[in-house]
């Protein structure tokens, strides 16, 4: 973690949640942070209670001028963290197209928006550290999920080949997929989660990943979460089936 101290780093989507927990254990780390979210005001707040010097800057990652205001303050950074996310519990019969386009346009569409200029910077220094939120509850399709997971499969699809793509660079790419954070995201929930993490404990946790040479983390390791991650290899059929009993109980 040493080699991190000092390094300038820009994490989207950092005014609660996983986003806030992780500004706060950077900062504790010594890194040098520049926060972005829609609300400004909490993180001016997050800010004057943080141990490093950090700074915030307004982005609304759904809006392209919003994110091309954000480009010209940012100045140089070393890394880049984006965690901004949409989510509404959503299923076939209960489809709102509203809500699931906001979910693809922030959760997949703004990490598009950022990325393109930040990964040109990075490309023309050829260095710098790219870290992708993804989720576990993104491997396959699951009940109740349209619109969140098909825009987080997106998200982490298009962070494996920015790895192939970057791979023989000096530019780090990583995807790291928490499982249940409990969060007022994850409290619009109607089913009982399994092995919730509270975002201090998911932060710790991503950001030991994010000092690791790998691609892709998934945590935490359960045997809940295994099982999910698991249903990536299993035949079509074996896996509709099995949620079939599932969506009838609810």
């Amino acid at each position: 973690m040493n080699s991190f101290k000092g390094k300038r780093y820009w994490l989207i989507g950092a005014s609660d949640g996983l986003g806030e927990a992780l500004a706060r254990e950077m900062s504790a780390a010594g890194f040098e942070l520049v926060l972005s979210a829609r609300n400004v005001e909490k993180l001016v707040t997050i800010i004057e209670s943080l141990p490093s010097k950090a700074t915030a800057i307004p982005c609304d990652v759904g809006s392209q001028e919003s994110v091309d205001a954000a480009m010209e303050k940012i100045g140089d950074i070393d890394g880049l963290v984006f965690l901004a996310a949409a989510y509404w519990p959503m299923s076939a019969q209960n489809w709102d197209s509203e809500k699931c386009i906001e979910m693809i346009n922030v959760n997949l569409l703004g990490a598009c928006r950022i990325l393109a200029p930040v990964v040109d910077r990075f490309t023309r220094h050829n260095f710098g550290h790219i870290v992708i939120t993804g989720t576990i509850a993104a491997v396959r399709g699951l009940p109740s999920s349209i619109g969140y997971t098909a825009s987080k499969a997106g998200l982490m699809t298009l962070a494996e080949c920015m790895q192939i793509d970057l791979q023989h660079t000096k530019i780090k790419v990583q995807l790291i997929n928490p499982g249940f954070i409990d969060t007022k995201a994850s409290a619009k929930n109607n089913y009982k989660m399994r092995d919730v993490m509270t975002p201090v404990a998911a932060a710790k946790e991503m950001l030991k990943y994010m000092s690791g040479s790998g691609f892709s983390y998934s945590y935490p390791k359960t045997i809940f979460t295994s099982f999910i991650r698991s249903l990536q290899f299993l035949p079509s059929a074996l896996h509709y089936k099995i949620w079939s009993s599932f969506v009838k109980s609810r």
